[in-house]
Parts: structure tokens; C-alpha cells; sequence
């Protein structure tokens, strides 16, 4: 089985995603794309859009200046990865969006995103610079809600920036406390491959002892099924 990971900027960070996918198991293989590479998604079972650095405002039509705006873009890795994305979709590959996954995925749907969530916002969900944790709420009757088995879960948060208006094709599956929204998933999920994005970090939950909870190995499981074209429930 092999699976595409972007890139997230960071080889500590990148090796978190590496070793949650493959849980010890040799037969799923990972493989790192980032811009420059040149890589295509064929022959791949499914893909991996990670967290990293804020998506360029272009993408969502938007001003660059704002509170705790990166000094630079990456423009490379957003193009590269728009590029995976519509690939993925066209070959109906199982998606995951993590993080800036899920915003970069609702941008490139026609959403769009709150640049900053202000300091009483960042309390609760900015790294700073450790990860932070919290409860969410699942939406009855969502995908999310069938992985986890509960409408409650805590999840870890690491960023300063969150989905506002939500894509047309796309639907809220669940929520913070704050009304920050936390995953998206199809509306229409008719005749449609795995598909999920988290706001959280699955792959790093380990660092508050949640790494055994549905919100990281149950969403992670899921996927990997749905790479091996096998399904668990």
C-alpha cells in the first residue's frame, strides 16, 4: 500500500505523520511530497495533505497582512499541492486534510478562511509553543461521528487560523466549544471515495496520552482501510 504525505515543513513533524500512518505495519509505505519533486499520484492508494504554514490568501481572495501572518508564503508548496489535490480527486484516491490540510481544502472548494482568531481564540487553539488540548463537538449522523462513536472527543489544537465560510460541497462535521469549526467532509457523499479533513493533529496526540482515542487511531485506521479498499465497519 502506498500512500502520498506532503511534506509539512518540518522532518520532526513530518516523521509524527510517518509513524501514525504505518502503526508498525511494513506494508503500508510512505511517501514524501513536496514541491520541486515533480511527483504524480499514480500507482498511490491515498494521500495525505498536512499541516504546516498558513495557505497563501490569494487562494481565498483575501489580504495578506493580518495578526500572526508567516513572514513569507510558501506559494511552491500551495500550487504543488493544489496540483495533488485535484489529481486525487480525479483518480478518486481516499483524502485526508490535516490541520492546514482541511483549510487548504476548503479554499480550493470556494471557502474561505478567518486569517486570525484573535487573542482570546489563540488561548485556546495556538501552539505556543506546545500544542494545546480541548473538547469538540461531533455532528450526529456525520462520517466523523460513525469513526469516533461519540458526539464529544478532545482533540489537540495548533493553530491561529480556522475555516469561515464553508465550501458548497462541503459540510460541517464537527465543532470547539468557541464555534471554531474542527473537520469538514463531503455533503454528498454518494458514490464517493474516503474523504475527511480534521482542524486537530491525530498524529501527534500522543503527547497527551490520546494517541489510543478514535479521534487518532480511529480516523487513521479508516483511512487506511479505505487505501486498502477494505471496509471496517
Amino acid at each position: 500500500m502506498k500512500i502520498a504525505l506532503t511534506y509539512t515543513g518540518s522532518d520532526k513533524k513530518h516523521d509524527n505523520y510517518v509513524r501514525w500512518l504505518t502503526a508498525g505495519d511494513k506494508q503500508v509505505e510512505i511517501t514524501r511530497f513536496e514541491a520541486g519533486s515533480g511527483q504524480i499520484l499514480d500507482g498511490f492508494d491515498g494521500l495525505v495533505l498536512s499541516g504546516g504554514i498558513d495557505v497563501q490568501p490569494s487562494l481565498y481572495h483575501m489580504d495578506k497582512d493580518y495578526p500572526n501572518a508567516p513572514g513569507q508564503f510558501n506559494i511552491e508548496r500551495d500550487i504543488f499541492e493544489t496540483a495533488l489535490y485535484e489529481q486525487a480527486i480525479d483518480l478518486r484516491l481516499p483524502i485526508l486534510g490535516i490541520c492546514r490540510g482541511m483549510q487548504l481544502i476548503n479554499c480550493l472548494n470556494g471557502g474561505t478562511l478567518r486569517q486570525d482568531l484573535g487573542e482570546e481564540g489563540n488561548l485556546t487553539h495556538r501552539a505556543v509553543p506546545d500544542d494545546r488540548s480541548h473538547e469538540a463537538i461531533v455532528m450526529p449522523g456525520s462520517y466523523l461521528q460513525e469513526i469516533l462513536a461519540d458526539e464529544r472527543v478532545m482533540v489537540n489544537s495548533a493553530h491561529h487560523q480556522s475555516v469561515d465560510r464553508i465550501a458548497e460541497t462541503l459540510t460541517v462535521n464537527c465543532i470547539s466549544h468557541d464555534g471554531i469549526i474542527e473537520g469538514l467532509e463531503w455533503k454528498d457523499k454518494a458514490d464517493k471515495p474516503f474523504f475527511l479533513c480534521v482542524q486537530w493533529h491525530p498524529e501527534r496526540m500522543f503527547s497527551f496520552g490520546l494517541d489510543k482515542t478514535p479521534a487518532s487511531e480511529g480516523i487513521r485506521d479508516e483511512f487506511i482501510a479505505a487505501c486498502a479498499g477494505v471496509t471496517i465497519r
